[in-house]
């Protein structure tokens, strides 16, 4: 599976991030993982909407414009629930629970994807 390096003006956001962008790497996303290390995430592109049935850990979540602008953030985003469909999202990051408030990341921050 292809990966990503994550980052805004702050700083790197996740170093090894998972791209979901097929029907099954999208489907599947995170399900059957026990969580997720620091640094690690899931970039699931395109998307607007997300849900963490089968989930065993929360999230913290980034909804992603098409020109890389943070448009909705969820925090501590539990298990077996689904998101509200935000329509200006393009793309979905999908990190450890708390890395929103640790790496100082706010609605309206442009996000910086770097290929590996």
């Amino acid at each position: 599976m292809k990966t990503c390096k994550v980052s805004n003006a702050c700083g790197i956001i996740a170093g090894h991030v998972r791209i979901a962008d097929h029907f099954f790497t999208r489907f599947i996303g995170l399900q059957g993982r026990k969580a997720l290390a620091e640094g690690e995430g899931l970039l699931i592109r395109p998307c607007r909407q997300i849900h963490t049935f089968f989930m065993r850990f929360t999230l913290d979540v980034l909804f992603i414009s098409e020109e890389g602008v943070v448009v909705h953030i969820i925090e501590y985003f539990g298990k077996n629930l689904i998101s509200p469909d935000i329509r200006l999202a393009h793309d979905v990051i999908e990190l450890k629970g708390g890395t929103v408030s640790k790496k100082y990341i706010h609605i309206g921050d442009t996000i910086l994807f770097e290929d590996r």
